[in-house]
């Protein structure tokens, strides 16, 4: 039996497969939507099915992780914000202003209407980065803080609100030293992460985990 059938009838997603395996999702999605898949493809199926049957907790595990951080749930204009604007920074190719996100949001969402003040999207932004954490705190890793990539016109650094998540993301990568430093030495440790960020290149499968896809 051709190893998506497999999986769907297990209940569970290309995704989840992929996270159990450790792997990009794409390349298993790409593989699977094969009439005949690579081989490594079949043996991901296999190997998680085979697990599932030594570890029938591993089933309820592999189906939550596909659960959406309540922080990005609901109505909300930060809650939508946030989960619209998480596949544009997973996207971006360099750091971009509160008003270059706006931008981006409106064309892609006509139906927003005007945002008001750039300031409120911190709250957004701050969503972003719990969730984020969350999925890191899943995958058992330390995920750089992307909601860093987007920064103030006039200081060309982040708001000051995103502290906690740039400090949190320099201890889980032991560089306690540095996050003391934060305050004094803002625009280099920002520039850094930026640059973590820009070089993750598990963006798409953070984004998918955090939306419930």
């Amino acid at each position: 039996m051709h190893p998506r059938l497999l999986l769907e009838r297990s209940g569970l997603s290309v995704r989840q497969a992929a996270l159990f395996a450790e792997i990009p999702r794409k390349p298993l999605s790409n593989a699977l939507a094969m009439d005949d898949p690579p081989r490594w493809a079949e043996y991901v199926v296999q190997g998680l099915l085979a697990e599932l049957v030594r570890n029938p907790g591993l089933l309820a595990s592999c189906r939550a992780s596909g659960d959406m951080p309540e922080v990005l749930k609901g109505d909300l204009w930060a809650a939508v914000t946030a989960r619209q604007s998480l596949p544009v920074l997973a996207e971006a190719e360099a750091p971009m202003t509160y008003l270059d996100l706006d931008g981006i949001l409106a064309r892609r969402h006509p139906e927003r209407g005007p945002s008001g003040t750039l300031a409120k999207y911190g709250h957004p932004l701050g969503r972003v980065g719990r969730a984020v954490m969350e999925i890191g705190e899943r995958w058992g890793v330390c995920l750089p803080p992307i909601c860093s990539l987007v920064i103030n016109g006039t200081t060309g650094v982040p708001g000051e609100g995103l502290d906690d998540f740039l400090r949190s993301y320099l201890i889980g990568t032991d560089r306690a030293d540095e996050a003391k430093r934060l305050r004094q030495d803002r625009h280099r440790i920002v520039q850094l992460i930026q640059q973590e960020v820009l070089d993750y290149t598990r963006w798409e499968d953070v984004v998918a985990e955090c939306l419930g896809q």
